[in-house]
């Protein structure tokens, strides 16, 4: 019977642990859960086109996207927050002289991914976010001229860092609306192939967009 008595209290101790350590591991799942976020955002900014002499230059660019926040440690401020973007532009101008008039324009789409290292705070009703990421872009465009056959430009490639922040304020207990920028710095290259010539265009281009959406 003596023999048995701590493997008794061990067990009633076990027993005992079990609801307080089942509403610990409850509360880090919350805790966790409150952590991840998803932001469905629309963005208006610029994206960098080349110029055949080298230069850049900037188009206008309004879309939408989205950013998961993975968070990670325990205190829950930090994460991963991998995200996408796809935005379009257009572009047009018309001259006239005497007896014509030319038109041309251009219409242009980019797609983007991304990976930010945020700091997120989420205190006294408020919420914030900033950090430092890295980004990838593919942007085409469909360029076209009164009289001549319309020219697709593809392969304009972008790469670099990007910094991210903003704030927002909760609606509710889970949803938050949100606003920031992000700016971008980067090395762009275009590289247009044909049967007779081979143009390779690179410059290092600086982008801004401004983002704003719900985070929940």
């Amino acid at each position: 019977m003596r023999r048995r008595a701590p493997w008794l209290v061990a067990a009633l101790l076990i027993v005992g642990m079990l609801p307080s350590a089942a509403h610990a591991m409850q509360r880090e799942t919350d805790e966790t859960r409150a952590a991840r976020a998803l932001r469905i955002l629309l963005f208006g900014g610029s994206t960098p086109l080349l110029n055949a002499s080298g230069g850049s230059t900037d188009a206008a660019i309004l879309g939408g996207g989205a950013q998961v926040n993975l968070p990670i440690g325990s205190g829950h401020r930090w994460s991963l927050a991998p995200g996408a973007t796809f935005g379009r532009g257009h572009e047009s101008n018309t001259q006239t002289s005497v007896g014509s008039t030319t038109e041309s324009s251009v219409d242009i789409y980019t797609l983007a991914a991304f990976l930010d290292w945020m700091f997120d705070d989420d205190c006294c009703d408020d919420d914030w976010y900033c950090g430092p990421g890295i980004y990838y872009s593919d942007t085409w465009a469909n360029d076209k001229f009164t009289g001549v056959p319309e020219t697709k430009i593809k392969g304009i490639h972008s790469y670099g860092l990007q910094l991210t922040e903003g704030g927002g304020v909760h609606m509710n207990k889970t949803l938050v609306l949100f606003g920031g920028a992000t700016q971008r710095i980067g090395f762009t290259s275009y590289d247009n192939k044909s049967s007779i010539t081979e143009d390779k265009i690179h410059a290092i281009t600086h982008a801004i967009q401004f983002e704003g959406g719900l985070k929940w």
